[in-house]
């Protein structure tokens, strides 16, 4: 049926005066136009509450949650993908994992080349999918998202993750050189698997590909959910970004200090373990901005920045130097010492200009005109 035709439905099987738009946008959604799951929605949403009598006519409590799947639809579902063969079985509920819309290519992958064109056609026969599209490649969809989601729930949590790792595996031997266009796929499959370092760098990498864009709240979900394969792992340049970003969502999102603390303590335990200094200056300057000066403490945070400045000078690495000098300048200033944060921004920006880092350059006067004004020197803040 039509979404109109639904409407109708909904309308004259209850008689209700003004469905509140949550209730009738969830029946019309999950039922999709299949009068058998809008009967059993219907039931359901009758049996809990949310629609009920009173003086001979239907009414609805719109602050109830109508979201919930009716049991009778997972009965339906249910008998429906028993009565299967064992072949057309197998590719549904490995379709299933790959989601709404699929690529044929990659669900023969997943299956091993002894899968035949004659399963599929026996789901589209059925009406269980149908063929999106043929160009560039053959996708195909599920007719009604509700089965997609049953059927997906239905598999134990051990083969689910099992087949998410083959699915992330199938779209990068397809894909080969065009990863970055599937970032996304690949980090949704690998982050529902067992395999821990390829979640870890595909969540990343679409974290980075969303913050690029600006899609900053995306880019933050993509880090966090990276948070439980971290602990796990030792110490890598690459989940280095990836402790920054969790750590920062919990200082400036959260604003849960227990959480910045916890995270901290996780990464300079792992950092402690390898003999990386460049890696510890990063410790340092995270503890100091992060949780010390989190908390009020300038005091305690201006001396992780000064152990910061000593490893930079240690390692030779100009560009940490002048991050943690801007720290340090940042620091004194809020204290009111603001000589002391004066005479960090000038280092900053000597340091800036001698390693030839444009936007260093074009940061640190920034950060040296505020103190530099504040004690009275107006031409060098000028």
């Amino acid at each position: 049926m039509t979404k109109t035709q639904s409407r109708r439905v909904v309308e004259s099987l209850l008689e209700i005066e003004d469905l509140p738009h949550t209730i009738e946008t969830s029946i019309l959604e999950k039922a999709q136009g299949n009068p058998c799951f809008l009967e059993e929605i219907i039931r359901s949403l009758i049996d809990r509450g949310v629609l009920y009598r009173e003086t001979g006519r239907w009414k609805a409590r719109e602050e109830a949650d109508p979201a919930i799947v009716p049991e009778g639809v997972r009965n339906i579902i249910q008998s429906r993908v028993d009565a299967l063969g064992r072949e057309p079985k197998r590719v549904l509920q490995n379709a299933a994992v790959l989601g709404q819309v699929f690529s044929w290519e990659v669900l023969r992958r997943m299956l091993g080349s002894d899968i035949s064109d004659h399963a599929a056609q026996v789901l589209v026969d059925n009406r269980y999918i149908y063929v999106e599209h043929e160009r560039p490649q053959r996708e195909y969809a599920f007719e009604h998202v509700l089965v997609q989601e049953e059927i997906y729930r239905m598999i134990p949590a051990r083969r689910m993750r099992k087949l998410h790792g083959l699915a992330g595996g199938s779209i990068e031997e397809l894909c080969g050189q065009r990863l970055r266009e599937y970032t996304e796929q690949l980090a949704y499959h690998f982050d529902r698997s067992d395999d821990g370092e390829k979640a870890i760098r595909y969540l990343l990498a679409a974290g980075d590909k969303a913050y690029r864009l600006y899609l900053n709240d995306e880019g933050t979900g993509y880090m966090i959910r990276n948070s439980r394969f971290l602990a796990a792992l030792p110490y890598s340049e690459e989940l280095a970004t990836a402790y920054q970003h969790v750590i920062t969502y919990y200082f400036v999102k959260e604003k849960n200090l227990e959480k910045v603390r916890e995270w901290i303590a996780i990464y300079e335990d792992k950092v402690m373990r390898i003999r990386d200094l460049r890696a510890r200056v990063n410790v340092y300057n995270l503890k100091g901005a992060r949780l010390f000066a989190g908390m009020g403490d300038y005091i305690g945070a201006i001396a992780q920045y000064e152990q910061a400045i000593v490893l930079a000078r240690k390692v030779g690495d100009r560009l940490d130097e002048y991050q943690s000098m801007n720290f340090l300048g940042n620091a004194f200033e809020v204290l009111g010492k603001l000589e002391q944060s004066c005479q960090c921004a000038e280092t900053a920006l000597a340091i800036a200009e001698e390693i030839g880092n444009e936007r260093a350059q074009s940061w640190a006067p920034a950060c040296l005109g505020q103190p530099c004004l504040a004690v009275g020197e107006t031409w060098q803040s000028h």
